[in-house]
C-alpha cells in the first residue's frame, strides 16, 4: 500500500537543508536582522552560539547548515522551534511572493503526491493583500497541476484569541473569493499556558463564520510542563470543541514512564476542577470521580503559589480508557507524525509510538510527515514506519480516511 495525500505537513517544513541553501543564497543578506534574531533564538535554545550568513560565506556552509537545521537526535520542542526559526527568518510571507508555495508544491508532485494540505503560517504584521495573492498563487498552481496535484491552506492562528481574533478578521478578508483554495483554521505552536479552551470564543466564531472550514488543533504534543493526566485532560478538551482533526495526540497514545508526575500548583488544580465538573460525563465513560477527595486535595492546594512544582499520583491507565471512549463518540480524526513523535516526544520504542495505540484501540487517524525537511524524512518513509507493527486493515482504514478527505476538500 502506498499513501500520496498528506494532511498535516507545514508549508515550509518541507524545505530540506539543501532547498534552504539554494533558496536563501539569493536572499540572506537582505534579511540580516531576522537572521540575526534566529541566532539570539538557536543560542536560548541550544546554548550555541551561531552565525547564519555562514550558510552561504563558508565553503563547507551547507554542512553547517544541516547540522543546525537537522533533527536526527531527540530534543524538545523548543530544539525544534529553534531549527524552525531559520524558515520564518528568511522566508517572511511578502505579497506576489509565491517562491515557497511553488517549489514546495513542484517538489511533493515530482515525489509522487497528488494532495497536500498546507499548514501556512500567519506573522503578526500579515495583511489581507498578501494572504489574497498567496490564495491567488496557490489557485494558480492548481490549474496549472491539472489534476495531477492538488494543494490546499490551513492558515495557522494564535492560540490566544487576544491575537487570534484580529488574526481572523483579516484573514476572513484575504480568503473572500478564494475559500476553495483553504480547508481549514490550525493551531499549533508552543501549547505551554495556551490550553484548547483558550480557543473557544475564536473557534466558535470561525464555525459561525465559516462553517466549511476545518478546525485542526495540535494537542497533546508537548506536555513535560505538565503531567501527562492533565495532558489527556487538554485531548478531551479539544474534542469537546468539535475540532475536525487533532495533531499528534502524543499523550493519549504513548504511556508514562512513571507513575508519578509534576506540574504547578494552578495547572493541578485546573484539572482537579475540570474532573469535578466532568464527572457525569466521565462516569458514562467508564472513569468514576472521586468527588470529596478531590475537594479535599482542593483544599490544601488553596494556600499554596500557583506556580509552584509538585508532584501527583498519575491516573492514567484508568482516564486513558474514558477519553479515548469520548473520541470514538465524537468520531475525532487523529493525525500521527511517527518520526516527529520520536524525536520531538522523545520516544525510543516504536511499540510506545502514540499510532500504536490508535491501532490497537481502533481510533480512527492519518499519518504526516509534520516538517519533512527538519526531520529528513518522507511520507513513505512514515507509512513504512506504521506499516512495521499495524495491521492490514489499519493500513486500509488510513487510506481510506486520508482519500475521503482529499475528495473532500477537492470538491468544496
Amino acid at each position: 500500500m502506498t499513501l500520496t495525500e498528506d494532511f498535516h505537513v507545514h508549508l515550509y517544513g518541507v524545505l530540506s537543508s539543501e532547498d534552504i541553501w539554494t533558496l536563501g543564497r539569493d536572499r540572506y543578506k537582505n534579511y540580516a536582522d531576522r537572521l540575526s534574531w534566529y541566532e539570539q533564538e538557536f543560542e536560548k535554545a541550544t546554548k550555541k552560539k551561531i552565525s547564519a550568513r555562514l550558510y552561504w560565506d563558508d565553503p563547507n556552509g551547507l554542512e553547517l547548515l544541516k547540522s543546525h537545521y537537522e533533527m536526527s537526535s531527540p530534543g524538545d520542542f523548543s530544539i525544534f522551534q529553534a531549527k524552525f526559526n531559520l524558515l520564518i527568518a528568511l522566508f517572511p510571507l511578502v505579497p506576489s511572493d509565491c517562491t515557497v508555495l511553488r517549489y514546495v508544491a513542484q517538489k511533493d508532485q515530482r515525489a509522487g503526491l497528488t494532495f497536500a494540505e498546507y499548514r501556512t503560517p500567519f506573522p503578526r504584521d500579515l495583511n489581507f493583500e498578501t494572504i489574497k495573492s498567496f490564495c491567488q498563487c496557490a489557485d494558480d498552481l492548481n490549474q496549472e497541476f491539472s489534476g495531477a496535484f492538488t494543494l490546499r491552506l490551513a492558515f495557522s492562528l494564535a492560540r490566544d484569541p487576544l491575537l487570534g481574533l484580529p488574526q481572523w478578521e483579516v484573514l476572513k478578508k484575504g480568503i473572500s473569493g478564494f475559500e476553495k483554495m483553504v480547508s481549514g483554521i490550525d493551531f499549533c505552536g508552543s501549547e505551554i499556558d495556551a490550553p484548547p479552551q483558550l480557543s473557544k470564543p475564536l473557534i466558535e466564531l470561525i464555525k459561525k463564520e465559516r462553517p466549511s472550514l476545518a478546525i485542526l488543533m495540535h494537542v497533546g504534543e508537548q506536555y513535560s510542563h505538565l503531567s501527562q493526566d492533565s495532558a489527556l485532560r487538554l485531548i478531551y478538551d479539544a474534542a469537546r470543541l468539535n475540532c475536525d482533526r487533532l495533531g499528534h495526540a502524543t499523550a493519549l497514545g504513548t504511556p508514562p514512564q512513571s507513575q508519578e508526575g509534576q506540574e504547578p500548583v494552578a495547572v493541578r488544580t485546573a484539572h482537579l476542577k475540570w474532573l469535578i465538573n466532568e464527572a457525569p460525563s466521565l462516569k458514562d465513560l467508564g472513569y468514576v470521580v472521586h468527588v470529596n477527595d478531590i475537594k479535599k486535595e482542593l483544599t490544601s492546594l488553596a494556600s499554596q503559589p500557583p506556580e509552584k512544582l509538585i508532584k501527583v499520583s498519575l491516573e492514567f491507565e484508568t482516564l486513558r480508557p474514558a477519553i479515548t471512549a469520548y473520541l470514538k463518540k465524537q468520531g475525532s480524526l487523529l493525525e500521527t507524525c511517527p518520526t516527529s513523535n520520536s524525536l520531538i516526544g522523545q520516544i525510543s520504542s516504536l511499540n510506545e509510538l502514540p499510532f500504536t495505540y490508535f491501532s490497537d484501540h481502533h481510533l480512527d487517524f492519518i499519518v504526516g510527515r509534520d516538517d519533512p525537511g527538519i526531520f529528513n524524512i518522507t511520507l513513505e518513509h512514515e507509512l513504512n514506519i506504521v506499516k512495521k507493527i499495524t495491521s492490514i486493515e489499519t493500513l486500509q482504514t488510513i487510506a481510506v480516511n486520508a482519500n475521503r478527505l482529499s475528495e473532500r476538500y477537492s470538491r468544496s
